[in-house]
């Protein structure tokens, strides 16, 4: 008949694990909701803006699951967001401002008296003003889709942190 083995520190370990499991789902979690945050930021100054709408229709929202299975999903709300995203002949940021440099300085002009103040009663006001402002120079299309590529490492790590922290903390 065989001898009995007993490894010592077994129990503490296995309930180690256990905790392991337990931590590490919530640390996924916010390791995820970390890296949308940063993505979501960096598209916030790549959106192009006109007069803020589609800018101010941005989210980050958890759309599914908890733990291990979290999903966020980053977005626009605005009708046109995909259009404007998937534009790629429109012009963005320097390159518009470029393009519409000589525009914009003949309406600044005619619109604003010697002190640079808008003339009072000038019609052209609301349509001319912001149709030739000057735009950010980093706007663009693929506004979304460039910054999710690009911080993909950044979520990798963001979620190793939150997960390596929760490790220290059994």
């Amino acid at each position: 008949m065989g001898k009995m083995v007993s490894i010592e520190g077994l129990n503490k370990f296995r309930s180690k694990l256990k905790n392991l499991t337990y931590r590490s789902g919530p640390a996924v979690e916010r390791g995820l909701k970390r890296g949308a945050l940063q993505i979501f930021r960096e598209a916030q100054q790549e959106v192009p803006v006109d007069e803020g709408n589609l800018k101010g229709s941005g989210f980050v929202r958890q759309t599914a699951g908890r733990g291990l299975s979290a999903e966020f999903t980053i977005g626009y709300t605005a009708s046109y967001a995909v259009y404007v995203h998937e534009n790629l002949d429109a012009a963005h940021g320097a390159e518009y401002n470029t393009k519409y440099e000589a525009e914009r300085t003949k309406y600044s002009a005619k619109l604003r008296d010697e002190k640079g103040r808008f003339l009072k009663g000038s019609g052209e006001k609301t349509v001319t003003a912001s149709k030739y402002k000057k735009r950010g120079e980093n706007q663009k299309a693929k506004f979304l889709e460039d910054p999710a590529r690009r911080n993909i490492p950044a979520v990798v790590k963001f979620v190793q942190e939150e997960v390596v922290g929760a490790i220290k903390k059994i």
